[in-house]
């Protein structure tokens, strides 16, 4: 990206960093950070945007209230001219900080600035409220093309994954509309349009079992088993390592952590239940074509059928966990579903090891 980009990516991971402290367990009053951007900061933005290239919601410009992830961004001048915002200050009393890189004609936006908004205005004088007008006129369309999409999806856009087979039924257009609303809900820079038009091009002539991939820096998008999944990025694989008989929790490469607790071979909790041993215990990654044997009397099953018969997407596969006990496979992990091999449950009566996601990695 360009270096205004970078700069400004970097004020906001500082603002992301200083606010985090402040946040409280309440996520309905995070912190509020105001900025006085003022009517000639939204006007030069919607020009970037439109320099950009940019569909209606670039060039609608900045919003008046922005949450993000550590708190929320409220812009409360934006309706309001540079001269009558430095006035204000002025007259009260208040001094601010001029950054020199505003005045260097090497980036867009000070050229924006310093020639283009001028020569606008010399021609046109409310050059900067006639931008504004037409930046709120496609805010509106954009809240109805959201509104749109949401019926379109039958579903809430803030899912992470979308039905393909009733987004298929829809034009072309409806469906480029459907996924880039869908990703904004997500706070998901969404794909270049024609990028994202040929990839579902490609979804409407792929068979059922194919999984076209769009990779982009906001992320991927994916088909499996007709439901289209957005992933910000892929899941690390497992990484094998020992759990000592001293640790009840270790550590999750996702985070988290995975916990045994005693439990009786009756008791009903939810986890994978396996019989207690003296025998070295170890997580490890899994192939698939790895076997268990789910009951007493049935044939042993490949870990790759299970993962189908559990709909685990293909590319999650590798993030599954195996759990090793006296260097035998006893129990895979995936999707919050559990197959343990029957030589390794626990018989009635006998005492057990529930497995469950929670507690602290280290915890005795």
């Amino acid at each position: 990206g360009s270096t205004e980009a970078a700069a400004r990516d970097a004020r906001y991971r500082a603002f992301d960093a200083a606010l985090a402290e402040a946040a409280t367990d309440d996520p309905a009053h995070p912190p509020v950070l105001v900025t006085a951007h003022h009517a000639e900061d939204q006007a030069e933005t919607i020009l970037l945007a439109l320099m950009r290239g940019s569909g209606g919601r670039g060039l609608s410009g900045m919003s008046a209230w922005r949450p993000r992830a550590a708190f929320a961004h409220w812009r409360p001048f934006l309706d309001t001219p540079r001269a009558e915002l430095e006035a204000a200050a002025r007259s009260s009393g208040l001094s601010w900080v001029d950054d020199p890189a505003n005045d260097d004609p090497g980036f867009a936006r000070n050229h924006l600035r310093h020639h283009v908004l001028p020569a606008l205005r010399a021609f046109w004088p409310d050059a900067v409220s006639r931008v504004r007008t037409s930046a709120q006129r496609l805010t509106m369309e954009q809240g109805l093309l959201g509104e749109l999409a949401e019926l379109d999806a039958g579903q809430p856009l803030d899912r992470t994954t979308l039905d393909w087979r009733r987004a298929s039924a829809l034009p072309p257009h409806r469906q480029c509309n459907l996924l880039r609303q869908w990703l904004a809900r997500l706070g998901c820079l969404p794909p270049p349009p024609e990028r994202l038009g040929e990839w579902l091009a490609q979804l409407r002539t792929a068979a059922a079992d194919r999984q076209p991939l769009l990779e982009w820096p906001g992320g991927q998008l994916r088909r499996y088993r007709e439901r289209i999944h957005w992933l910000q990025s892929l899941p690390e694989p497992t990484r094998p390592r020992d759990w000592p008989d001293d640790q009840s929790c270790l550590s999750l490469d996702e985070g988290g952590a995975l916990c045994r607790r005693p439990v009786s071979a009756e008791s009903d909790d939810d986890g994978g239940r396996l019989r207690k041993t003296t025998e070295a215990w170890r997580l490890r990654p899994v192939g698939g074509s790895e076997r268990l044997r789910p009951a007493v009397g049935r044939p042993s099953l490949p870990v790759k059928q299970w993962f189908q018969d559990q709909g685990i997407p293909p590319w999650e596969r590798p993030a599954a966990i195996g759990v090793e006990i006296g260097g035998q496979l006893a129990a895979v992990r995936a999707g919050g579903h559990w197959l343990v091999d029957v030589a390794f449950r626990p018989q009635a009566g006998e005492p057990a090891w529930l497995l469950v996601e929670g507690g602290q990695p280290g915890q005795v």
